[in-house]
């Protein structure tokens, strides 16, 4: 850390080897703050060599002894301006794998830099795996596995996991507050990445030094049935039990259930080999985890059913939703559609944009159909995202679906809904868009899954809708496929396959709508809006007066980086109209049917400024009063062996009697 700007910093690195070096130079072109000043023999004399005007590469002119016995390079370091400054010299001695040395440099004012160092330091050392300890990994053998393992390898190389905190945790994004066009992305990377870290924190937690039993059998005990499933091919189950029942309460048992790697590696300390084994999680409970355990390892230690072993446990992130959202954010081309300009649209546009909207359903109440005529204005008319905001019970699905079968009925319509999650997304088909609405039936209507899905887990009337293999399994669609439905329904993290695999561009979808948007982080939201441009009617809908979404991070908390895309395009609207008014780009629902009045009171009066209107026919209870607190003094909070949740049977009793 350099307290002092202007002030030059040198070091000098001394490598002893009885290579050549041919090239010595820095990897970070942007980063000329950096310079190689010399490359010199043991004997500190020049190499010959030709070093570059602005320091940055050493070329050999291969006249070296033949024999050498190391060399020595002279590195400074000056910079005017406050900063963290990150730069990597790598040393080439024609063969791989290559020698590099990582620099990092803070300048700043000794207050800053006291503060950054006292955040680095909340974060636990990184590299405690099995492979940062340099032991033996046995991988498990996916050479039979299809094209999405190299593609993930690319994703994982081009946005490795955090190690080093002093790359991502720098002065600028510890002092910088404001979200801009300018520092999207860069900024979405390292909160990311500061996410990444404190959840893998959590989940390395986890690691058990236990004893497990083998079994050729895994028992799936479900809340009304029991599932019996066998081991094939060789291989065998090992159920371990947890040192302590999770809750979804903790962070551990929140990121067990939704962010636990599908692979574990394992030692088996009951052997004399000692190296690590990669292994399948195949089913978790709140206190127990079961294994499945590959045959060649079964094999090679010579596993048995109902054997007992002793074995050591390191569980993983799975960093598959984490890669997506950074791909995410280097794929979203148009950085207008998080930072809207002020349209300085007049009264009488938003008159007029009504009238050439198609007529709304009469089952629609006023504050719908603004939405209504907002969605299905002409396209080529250009507005910016349009917010639908309204609590639980509002209609916002309902309006959406209404608002999609319209514009669905337009001529060169292509509409994309996207949910946080699967069962939102069913919900559109089950419920709301009828395939008699859209010319072409079935086809005109598709519903995308991820394909490694099983079938069964889908509800027919949604499966009428999905594309499909021959034996049964889901596949993505073609492009041909996606260009003949009118409307697409998929989830947020699956929207990206549109891109990546079906191979669509920015602007195919005429319409993008978001539903569940304040359930969603913004670089997760942000992903279907990889396929918009400015002129993509762009819909985000939703209530971020509800639970925002889960971040563990405490700095990135305070980095806004658990606000939704919904909740910061609200603010960022309603700063371009006078305080007491309502930008014209959000339409708020306050009409609710889904509760009895005097239910609806209490959250709209504590929450909602008591602006919201009982429209529910829900007639009251003779004898109890609709919402009422009971204290129950007694009972214990109990946990079903396949959930982390609570509940009270007293409490249950207490309501039924």
């Amino acid at each position: 850390m350099c307290p002092e700007p202007g002030r030059e910093y040198k070091w000098t690195l001394k490598l002893t080897t009885q290579l050549q070096v041919r090239r010595v130079a820095f990897m970070e072109g942007s980063c000329n703050q950096f310079r190689i000043n010399a490359v010199n023999n043991t004997a500190d004399h020049p190499l010959d060599g030709l070093l570059s005007e602005d320091g940055q590469e050493w070329i050999s002119h291969g006249a070296q002894p033949s024999i050498s016995t190391g060399f020595i390079v002279q590195i400074s370091f000056c910079s005017n301006q406050y900063g963290s400054f990150n730069q990597d010299i790598v040393f080439d001695f024609g063969q791989r794998p290559f020698l590099f040395c990582r620099f990092n440099v803070d300048v700043g004012m000794e207050t800053d830099l006291d503060s950054l160092k006292k955040l680095r330091n909340q974060f636990s050392p990184l590299g405690t795996s099995w492979e940062d300890q340099g032991k033996m990994v046995h991988y498990i053998d996916e050479a039979n596995m299809n094209e999405d393992v190299d593609k993930d390898l690319v994703m994982m190389a081009k946005y490795p996991p955090p190690q080093d905190p002093e790359k991502f945790v720098n002065l600028k994004v510890s002092k910088e507050d404001v979200l801009d066009k300018f520092n999207y992305r860069k900024r979405q990377h390292q909160l990311l990445f500061i996410e990444e870290a404190e959840q893998s924190e959590h989940i390395r937690r986890l690691t058990l030094q236990t004893a497990g039993i083998v079994s050729n059998e895994l028992k799936k005990t479900l809340v009304d049935s029991t599932h019996v499933e066998f081991a094939h091919s060789g291989e065998l189950f090992i159920r371990i039990d947890l040192n302590e029942a999770l809750s979804e309460d903790t962070p551990k048992g929140y990121l067990l259930t939704r962010s636990l790697s599908p692979k574990a590696q394992v030692i088996f300390t009951t052997f004399v080999d000692q190296d690590a084994y990669e292994v399948w999680v195949e089913w978790k409970t709140k206190n127990s985890i079961w294994l499945r355990i590959p045959s060649i390892v079964c094999q090679h230690f010579g596993l048995k059913h109902d054997k007992n072993v002793n074995l050591e446990v390191q569980f993983k992130l799975d960093r598959g939703p984490m890669l997506f959202w950074h791909c995410a954010v280097d794929t979203i081309k148009d950085l207008t559609l998080v930072f809207p300009a002020d349209p300085m649209f007049s009264k009488q546009f938003w008159k007029n944009l009504r009238k050439e909207s198609p007529s709304p359903p009469h089952t629609l109440n006023a504050m719908q159909r603004e939405a209504f005529s907002k969605i299905t204005a002409p396209v080529e008319i250009q507005i910016p995202p349009v917010l639908l905001i309204g609590p639980f019970g509002t209609g916002k699905t309902h309006t959406i679906a209404a608002a999609a079968s319209a514009a669905a009925q337009q001529s060169d319509t292509r509409i994309l809904i996207c949910t946080h999650s699967n069962s939102a997304a069913d919900l559109y088909i089950r419920n709301f868009l009828k395939k008699d609405d859209f010319p072409g039936g079935h086809t005109s209507l598709l519903r995308i899954y991820y394909k490694r899905r099983k079938k069964t887990t889908v509800h027919e009337d949604v499966l009428k809708h999905c594309v499909m293999n021959e034996d049964g399994t889901f596949r993505y669609p073609t492009r041909e496929e996606v260009a003949a439905a009118k409307i697409v329904i998929t989830t947020l993290s699956l929207s990206l396959v549109l891109e990546r695999e079906v191979g669509l561009e920015a602007g195919f979808f005429t319409h993008v709508m978001v539903d569940e948007a304040a359930q969603a982080l913004e670089c997760e939201a942000i992903t279907p809006l990889c396929l918009a441009t400015a002129k993509t009617r762009v819909v985000l809908a939703g209530d971020h007066m509800q639970l925002s979404p889960k971040v563990f991070s405490s700095f990135a908390k305070e980095k806004g980086f658990h606000q939704s895309l919904l909740e910061r395009l609200f603010y960022h609207y309603q700063q371009m109209v006078p305080d007491d008014d309502l930008n014209r780009c959000i339409t708020l629902l306050h009409e609710n049917y889904r509760c009895h009045n005097d239910i609806l009171k209490f959250p709209s009066k504590v929450f909602y400024g008591g602006k919201l209107i009982c429209r529910s026919e829900a007639k009251r209870h003779p004898n109890f009063f609709p919402l009422a607190f009971y204290a129950v003094a007694y009972g214990q909070d109990s946990v079903d062996n396949t959930s982390t949740s609570f509940y009270n049977d007293a409490e249950v009793c207490k309501i039924i009697l």
